[in-house]
């Protein structure tokens, strides 16, 4: 179903004097135009999609009435009608009208658009709820409510401003945004994450105590952070780096690197050490008093003002999207749960030298003899399709590691048995092959990962399980996960 939201509607009627009673009744049935489901229907078949966000600015729509006819045929011919309209404006294009493919398309835009300084979008922003300031800002409150924005869309913030690293523009927002700014969006994701409330103050409060609490693995967990996330290289001394010049600054930005590459840490007694060991490589200066961005500027921007010299255009359909023939693996990411394997892994210490994504990557592998590389393999550790794979250039399994992860395996595979009735003649490979093998094409972008699997593929023992629902958001992996049978 389409949702539709109107913010004015202005309505014109042209009709005889002695018909001027009818305007409560046309009233009355434009009302029901928009909210009844014959909105819908006409929408669809004016070929308006429905997965989209389309925002136009002003439609424009003419219909002849007559008010001889009953209610539900006057208010089907203006369904149409308003349909039409739309489809036409669509097609037609231009600035008046901006479409995108998600909501997460539609955060991601905003924030790049209005960190390099262009608020054109702004008024679709702010018709999907995205955006709260004005068409016309200064270039540093444009820049704040970018931030702002993150913190109302907490889940996705952390990629996002892995995205905004990759393009370049995050030394724009650090050099713009307040302090207090960053330490509100990082409380925000913080939150989201389901982290209690000491631990934030841990996390977000520097303490040169905390030095002493990082253990032999986190060594290793801080340089797999630095290597894999796009918003430590862009906060990495280096040549083009930016260099964050407030402890606090790089104290929120830690723990935004640790929730876009490694969620699961964040509520563990690691987590702290690690945000800690991360902040010191970001904050290459100390100046906790310098409290406002040190390049005020009164510069005003709005529709089509340009600040960084980069090229601003809508970006194309950019999810990741491979196709498996194990998509079904996904499926036991409701045993992972049922068990809270994450929080037992991360606590043993044979895997203290390891990231969790390793872990599950590794733990999908041996569920399943498939290549590392595999779109489901790297999904089932929180990964798009093409991503490196986590056991890329780190150090083989050993044999500690390997014992730990055949319990995990055990302990899926009883689960699995006792959810799915399987008999004692059948073995527990030919179990997960029953449960896992379905092809599926796995599209990725940012914190959502949509499985779409056949309708041929439905099986009624795995859905009486209930392992093709959905399992929505997945703190440990950072993503909220959907199966969608098409």
């Amino acid at each position: 179903m389409a949702a539709v939201r109107i913010s004015h509607l202005r309505k014109r009627y042209r009709m005889r004097a002695e018909a001027v009673d009818e305007r409560w009744r046309l009233d009355r049935v434009l009302q029901t135009t928009i909210d009844d489901e014959l909105f819908d229907a006409a929408l669809e078949r004016a070929g308006i999609p429905t997965g989209e966000e389309v925002c136009i600015r002003r439609v424009d729509s003419v219909v002849r009435l007559d008010p001889a006819q009953h209610d539900a045929r006057l208010a089907a011919k203006w369904s149409v009608a308003l349909a039409d309209a739309i489809a036409q404006y669509l097609s037609e294009g231009g600035p008046d009208v901006v479409r995108y493919r998600t909501r997460q398309a539609a955060l991601v835009d905003m924030a790049c658009a209005a960190t390099r300084g262009d608020l054109a979008r702004a008024w679709a922003w702010r018709s999907l709820g995205i955006w709260r300031g004005a068409d016309v800002l200064e270039i540093n409150e444009a820049r704040r409510e970018a931030v702002a924005a993150l913190g109302r869309e907490p889940r996705v913030a952390p990629r996002a401003l892995g995205v905004l690293a990759r393009r370049g523009l995050l030394p724009l927002l650090v050099s713009s945004v307040r302090v207090e700014g960053w330490i509100a969006l990082a409380r925000a994701s913080l939150v989201a994450w389901g982290v209690d409330e000491s631990l934030v103050k841990r996390l977000l409060v520097a303490d040169a105590d905390v030095a002493g609490e990082a253990g032999e693995g986190t060594a290793a967990e801080r340089v797999v952070l630095l290597a894999w996330s796009m918003l430590a290289h862009t906060t990495t001394p280096g040549p083009s780096a930016l260099l964050v010049d407030h402890r606090e600054v790089a104290r929120a930005l830690a723990v935004l690197t640790l929730l876009e590459v490694e969620p699961a840490l964040i509520a563990s007694e690691r987590g702290v050490a690690v945000v800690h060991q991360i902040a010191q490589r970001m904050a290459v200066k100390a100046a906790p008093k310098t409290a406002r961005p040190s390049n005020e500027t009164s510069i005003r921007v709005s529709s089509g003002t340009r600040v960084d010299g980069l090229p601003d255009e809508l970006p194309e359909d950019g999810r990741a999207r491979a196709t498996t023939s194990w998509g079904g693996l996904l499926f036991l990411l409701h045993v992972i749960r049922a068990l809270d394997l994450p929080a037992t892994l991360l606590a043993d210490p044979a895997l203290s030298a390891r990231s969790l994504r390793w872990t599950l990557h590794q733990l999908a592998m041996l569920l399943i003899a498939l290549a590392e590389d595999d779109p489901a393999a790297l999904a089932f550790a929180g990964l798009a399709p093409g991503s490196r794979p986590p056991s890329a250039d780190e150090p083989p399994l050993n044999g500690t590691e390997s014992a730990v992860l055949h319990s995990a395996h055990a302990a899926i595979i009883a689960t699995l048995r006792e959810i799915m009735r399987a008999t004692d003649e059948e073995s527990d490979a030919a179990l997960v092959q029953r449960v896992a093998s379905r092809s599926a094409e796995i599209v990725a972008e940012l914190a959502w990962f949509e499985i779409r699997l056949s309708a041929a593929e439905v099986s009624t023992s795995v859905r009486r399980a209930g392992l093709d629902l959905d399992p929505d958001w997945i703190p440990w992996l950072g993503v909220v996960v959907r199966f969608v049978y098409v």
